[in-house]
């Protein structure tokens, strides 16, 4: 692994303990499920912007997060799967049919919604659960139903909340800043 990916993946780490861990303290509903969890936003954008090791960073800082906030071993493998899938279906989808992860317009948004908060929280939401019924801490017709709803609701709610400023002021500076690193280095 080259410094640089082994600094941006500590960056989206560290980011993603510290958002989670502030989310998941915040409003808990049980079964290690926060209503605001901005965690999701470091997996969605980090995913994004650096492609495989967004998506990797975003799948590995929840194993922090549920260990600093007391969730056991099954919180931290049940949820892996999810916060994998939440931050892999955005980073496909923007560089499979969107090409840049910058916002123009409102197809840009409408495009952002659908494939960077809608998708990725109800997918998540569906496998989060999903563990949370095989391990025994939710049942499945009592509870999969609301834990799952309110997972995807509130990551849908927190991923357009944080998720389109982030992508709309940050991508142009980023991507200027990558601009002035390459043309230091040459």
């Amino acid at each position: 692994m080259k410094p640089r990916f082994f600094f941006i993946m500590l960056g989206l780490i560290l980011a993603g303990t510290l958002l989670g861990t502030l989310g998941t303290f915040s409003l808990p509903i049980g079964s290690g499920i926060s209503q605001f969890w901005p965690g999701i936003m470091v997996q969605v954008v980090g995913g994004i912007w650096f492609g495989g090791w967004g998506v990797l960073a975003g799948a590995i800082f929840p194993v922090f997060t549920n260990l600093l906030t007391g969730g056991g071993a099954v919180h931290v493998l049940g949820f892996i799967p999810a916060n994998f899938v939440q931050g892999l279906i955005p980073a496909v989808a923007f560089r499979h049919f969107h090409m840049s992860p910058l916002i123009p317009g409102r197809k840009g948004l409408a495009f952002y919604a659908l494939w960077g908060a809608v998708v990725p929280s109800i997918a998540g939401a569906i496998l989060g659960v999903t563990a949370l019924v095989f391990v025994g801490e939710a049942d499945l017709f009592r509870d999969f139903p609301r834990l799952a709803g309110v997972w995807a609701l509130a990551n849908t709610f927190t991923s357009l909340l944080l998720g389109v400023p982030t992508l709309w002021v940050l991508t142009p500076l980023w991507e200027d800043a990558e601009l002035l690193v390459r043309r230091c280095w040459l």
